[in-house]
């Protein structure tokens, strides 16, 4: 699982925020509704830590490891940029991202998902 894939997705599909969880489907919120990814796997693990050191430099890596929690910035050139909480709960990792519009159209849209 690629974290540059989800995001150009959700960031394609309007999302405000992309929700990643260990044991789930990847999520992103539209129109304030959560739709599961189902074209991924569940995320695993491995997957999320991969994820979420992949943003970390070694100081943010030291700090999460203190206090099981991180924000991050972070930026895809043509896409976006986004705010990222990295955080640990119940033993495993998570992630929630805001996506932040780069121009001064709004993320809000009205597409039908399944």
């Amino acid at each position: 699982m690629n974290l540059d894939e989800l995001l150009r997705i959700a960031a394609s599909n309007r999302a405000s925020d992309l929700h990643l969880k260990v044991g789930n489907y990847p999520h992103q919120r539209i129109d304030g509704e959560l739709y599961p990814m189902t074209q991924f796997a569940r995320v695993s693990p491995e997957e999320m830590t991969e994820m979420a050191f992949f943003l970390m430099t070694d100081q943010h890596k030291e700090r999460f490891e203190q206090k099981c929690d991180i924000d991050l910035a972070y930026g895809i050139a043509g896409v976006g940029r986004f705010r990222i909480n990295v955080f640990q709960q119940r033993g495993s990792l998570g992630m929630a991202v805001r996506l932040i519009p780069t121009s001064s159209s709004s993320w809000t849209s009205s597409i039908s998902l399944p």
